[in-house]
């Protein structure tokens, strides 16, 4: 695996991270992981950035479709689909 991926997947998960212990909100999460995945390159495979434009997506709909007391819940359970994805990624790569 490519360093540079391994780095756009572990400051993603840094971020999903602080969102979960609270330190962050959903804007600030949404923001920070759709400029991390617009600075992903070819040779990021599609899955991945599917994967994660998807996340961006889905973060978007809860953001306005979902009241604020069901955000964490729903945003937590993203956060485990992804986190899920990124794990299947690194063991497949290996």
């Amino acid at each position: 695996m490519n360093a540079h991926i391994l780095k756009y997947i572990n400051e993603i998960k840094r971020h999903c991270s602080a969102y979960l212990r609270k330190e962050t909100d959903l804007i600030t999460l949404q923001r920070w992981v759709d400029a991390i995945s617009s600075n992903f390159e070819n040779d990021v495979p599609k899955e991945l950035q599917n994967g994660v434009f998807n996340f961006v997506e889905e973060l978007e709909y809860i953001r306005f479709m979902r009241n604020e007391d069901e955000h964490f819940e729903a945003i937590s359970n993203e956060i485990t689909k992804l986190d899920n994805l990124f794990s299947n990624f690194t063991k497949s790569s290996n």
